[in-house]
């Protein structure tokens, strides 16, 4: 597929259980961009290494603060 690593520029709040909690200069790849501005990510599972963690991140974590 297309996916892209992309790194976490930005922190948020997640709300819903399928948000992931990110750490800033954490490194994700993009499974898929919606046009809502959402979009899945997939990293590394900190639980059980070899498994990979999905969820949702808004895609403005990814631009550099203002």
């Amino acid at each position: 597929g297309n996916t892209s690593q992309k790194k976490v520029r930005q922190i948020f709040d997640p709300v819903l259980p399928d948000e992931l909690v990110v750490v800033l200069g954490q490194s994700l790849t993009v499974v898929q961009n919606y046009d809502d501005g959402w979009c899945i990510v997939g990293r590394d599972s900190m639980l059980k290494p070899g498994d990979v963690e999905l969820g949702a991140v808004p895609a403005w974590i990814f631009l550099k603060p203002v």
